[in-house]
């Protein structure tokens, strides 16, 4: 396998207590100049700014530094320091680059062989040019930036590894040696993807494409290279500008539209068959959004198949498409598109009456072009004898049988892949200057705890990068909030932090809402990725006019943003010198999932995300543990007293016997759910194999607690994210069952830390920090009012003096110490009235 280069030790950089924290806006001066004569009173004391990579390199004879020294200049008017966004990663390469790389046959391919515009990864040609741009740009900064105003390098911008990025031979041939390390011989590989390969020069990686979810779904992959096709019936013109009359499903912006088909299945294997709306704006071009509806599998005699969504502001068509994503053959009749409350179908043809070797607006749609693929237009097999289309999609044979071993084995080497280059591209900053920091930027990382599929998609694992980043000295992340809840942000912070790197929320924004969930929720946010131990924030944007949602300018008032800012430096400055060092862990049990997982994944995200707020709600404080760094790592459990597992139903046998040795040593182990019945490729486990592990066995509170969530956004153009929700009543039940049954095994005598707060506010949460023996208590109220007559009690610092900082502004507390009727002491302190956040520190 290539090698990533250029692991060199970590810049060392000489602390300065008078420096502020780094907290501010990303921004895209001077290509988009706002608000400049104001930035400096924004509270800001960093920018990241983009125009440090490919963007500067736009003509092959010349570098064009212009904009990173205006943007100097722009800095020390304002008494800033700058973080270079380098957008020298493939996505940003410009046209002279990537038409010299396709020439050479070194650009992305998909799935299906087509080459992309774009430079592959591991491109010889690219990466001599990205080595140059960075060493041009390194020697520009230490000539020019005299004053040392440029502190950090963000080596590369955003930037992923989609399914269409990855199989040109250069990728292939590394997996191939992959493989072989891996698997050592050939048979051992054969014996786990039921193949017949006889050599690993053989090896075919699955042609792994993916299909979107429903509303409530998770998306699911589809593997072309086991028959599994991609297609379409549709209303093919909806995206041409000139499409002729009577083609189009019309429809009005902000109108909800009930979407359905009749459908009937034969021998579907696979995704599935379901019913798809792509909006379009009403002079056609590409699609704003989407929604789907379930999938059938299996053999259905005709079913009704609906679904709602609503049309974007910007809609003006309803792109209508009946898609098989599977092997089997599928039958469409009676669509229709009604507008909610009216019984009017706006399809086109609706029932394929008109038409004679195609129907009348319906055309179809081989998206991943194979082979195996037989489309129909049928005169007499529709629901009443009627017209309909069908689409035969005929199984082939496979160089592989098993898929879940093939898709295991083709992402995990991707996601080693994938965190190896980010660390090497890193390494290339740090070979021409060692004196500035590099923080990684590292996008999608708010999928992780929730969005699986984003993860998968993606080829993003912030655990991967974070135990492959040598040459990483700060771990950023791109992290958010939906609908005013940090858990993405929080989540991905609690995974890494214990690679004990700084770590630095950017892009730091509410998707689902924008920047008009308000001050008051995103200063919230703010302390909550403090709270759990961000050392720096970058904010979405300063201003950038194509995503005016994420635009903190001009939307906010200036105050605003300079209090937010402010509040978030205050806060990082009081926790100077404390860390997070939990006892007890969370296993996230994501791993891989293929063709074969019905619901679009092995083990469940409801689970994890559920039973995340149960700790959080118990005010536990814990660290997140991958079973990757379970299988890899022999420590990781050592530091921890209590691990709590949600669904495990799939898990590796190697990460299974590590939880086993962990209670084997005295290890506390709960489970939530289904654990140890399959291993990571759908293979049976032997039931004595999770027998054998001793644990506490709850039911899965956690997928309870959390239900069915709803995938939406309401603003901007980043990816959906699965909304909470209210807590209903039967939310509050399940929590307060959940409540009662972790109480009975983590208790104030069994672990160190514990706090409680009475009477119960489920809407304050609290994280631990310390700092030797001393420690802080980090509250931070997500409720619009402040808690009134509370108390917090700390079951252990009980001989100690106690300091608060209500809002970062220092208040006097009462503290009594209670002998509880457990026998076992409590410091009582009760609490201020605290708009956001509450740090009490206990010395």
């Amino acid at each position: 396998m290539l090698l990533f280069a250029f692991i060199m030790a970590p810049a060392v950089v000489a602390a300065d207590n008078n420096e502020e924290p780094p907290v501010g806006w990303c921004t895209f001066y001077p290509a988009f100049p706002a608000g400049e004569d104001v930035i400096g009173q924004s509270g800001a004391s960093i920018l990241s700014v983009i125009q440090s990579g490919w963007g500067i390199w736009s003509k092959e004879e010349k570098i064009d530094f212009d904009p990173m020294d205006l943007q100097i200049e722009l800095a020390a008017k304002n008494n800033l320091s700058l973080a270079l966004i380098s957008e020298t990663n493939p996505v940003y390469s410009q046209a002279w680059m990537n038409e010299r790389v396709k020439a050479a046959g070194q650009s992305i391919v998909d799935g299906s062989g087509n080459p992309g515009d774009i430079p592959t990864i591991s491109s010889p040609i690219f990466r001599e040019g990205q080595d140059k741009l960075i060493r041009e740009i390194a020697a520009h900064v230490k000539q020019v930036d005299k004053n040392g105003i440029i502190k950090y390098y963000h080596p590369g911008c955003e930037w992923w590894f989609p399914h269409s990025y990855r199989y040109n031979k250069l990728e292939v041939d590394n997996f191939k040696s992959w493989l072989k390390k891996k698997y050592g011989n050939i048979a051992n590989l054969n014996k786990q993807w039921e193949s017949k390969y006889k050599s690993f020069n053989d090896v075919q990686p699955p042609m792994i494409d993916t299909i979107q979810g429903s509303e409530t779904e998770l998306s699911r992959l589809i593997t072309s290279n086991v028959g599994e096709q991609h297609c379409s019936w549709s209303l093919g013109a909806s995206t041409a500008p000139d499409a002729p009359e009577g083609s189009l499903a019309i429809v009005e912006p902000n109108k909800t539209y009930t979407i359905s088909a009749w459908i009937k299945t034969k021998d579907i294997s696979g995704p599935g068959v379901f019913v798809e709306v792509a909006w379009i704006s009403p002079n056609g071009g590409p699609p704003i959004s989407g929604a789907v509806s379930t999938h059938l599998t299996g053999s259905n005699d005709w079913t009704y198949v609906q679904f709602n969504a609503k049309a974007p502001s910007t809609a003006g068509r309803a792109w209508i498409l009946l898609k098989t994503a599977a092997t089997g053959t599928a039958w469409f009749d009676d669509v229709s598109v009604c507008e909610e409350g009216s019984d009017v179908n706006l399809a086109p043809n609706p029932g394929f009456e008109s038409g004679t070797e195609y129907p009348l607006a319906w055309s179809f749609q081989a998206w991943t072009n194979g082979d195996n693929i037989a489309e129909n237009y049928l005169s007499e097999f529709g629901r009443n004898g009627s017209k309909c289309v069908c689409v035969d999609i005929s199984d082939t044979n496979s160089s592989f049988g098993n898929i879940d071993a093939a898709v295991y084995d083709w992402s995990t080497f991707w996601y080693e892949y994938a965190a190896d280059y980010i660390n090497y591209l890193s390494g290339i900053y740090k070979k021409y200057d060692t004196e500035r920091p590099t923080v990684s930027y590292l996008t999608f990382s708010f999928g992780y705890p929730a969005e699986w599929d984003y993860s998968q998609q993606m080829s993003i694992a912030p655990d991967e990068v974070a135990y492959r980043g040598s040459n990483l000295d700060v771990i950023g992340m791109q992290i958010c909030a939906a609908d005013g809840d940090p858990y993405r942000a929080t989540a991905a912070l609690d995974l890494v932090r214990k690679y004990e790197k700084p770590m630095w929320a950017v892009d730091l924004i509410d998707f689902t809402s924008g920047v008009y969930i308000g001050f008051s929720k995103m200063n919230k946010i703010s302390q909550s990725v403090i709270q759990h131990g961000a050392k720096g924030i970058i904010y979405c944007l300063w201003n950038l006019p194509p995503v005016p949602d994420y635009s903190f300018y001009p939307n906010w008032p200036v105050e605003d943003s300079n209090r937010m800012l402010t509040n978030a430096k205050e806060s990082i400055k009081l926790l100077d010198g404390y860390t997070i060092k939990p006892d007890i862990a969370l296993v996230q049990p994501i791993l891989p999932a293929s063709s074969h997982d019905a619901d679009g994944f092995k083990n469940d995200y409801r689970s994890f995300m559920g039973w995340y707020k149960i700790l959080e709600n118990l005010h536990l404080t814990f660290d997140i543990v991958t079973l990757k760094e379970l299988e890899r790592d022999d420590t990781v459990l050592s530091k921890y007293k209590f691990i709590i597992a949600p669904d495990c139903k799939y898990i590796a046998e190697k990460s299974l016997n590590k939880l086993t040795a962990y209670t084997e040593s005295g290890g506390k182990m709960i489970t939530g759910g289904q654990f140890g019945e399959f291993n990571e490729i759908s293979k049976p486990l032997p039931k004595s194999k999770a027998n054998a592990c001793n644990r506490i066995r709850l039911a899965d509170y956690g997928k309870a607690y959390t239900g069915v969530l709803i995938r939406g956004t309401h603003a901007g153009n980043t990816p959906p994210l699965f909304l909470w929700g209210d807590n209903t009543p039967i939310r509050q039940k399940i929590m307060d069952n959940a409540h009662k049954a972790l109480s009975d095994v983590i208790n104030p005598s069994n672990t160190k830390g514990l706090v409680s707060i009475y009477p119960r506010n489920d809407m304050i949460k609290s994280v631990i920090h310390e700092n030797g023996k001393k420690k802080a208590i980090f509250l931070v109220n997500m409720d619009d009012k402040s808690p009134d007559t509370h108390f917090i009690r700390i079951y252990d610092s009980l001989d100690c003096k106690v300091k608060a900082y209500a809002d970062n502004k220092e208040v006097e507390v009462d503290t009594q110490l209670v002998k509880s009727e457990i026998g076992k002491s409590f410091m009582a302190i009760k609490l201020p009235k605290f708009e956001t956040s509450c740090i009490i520190f206990m010395e």
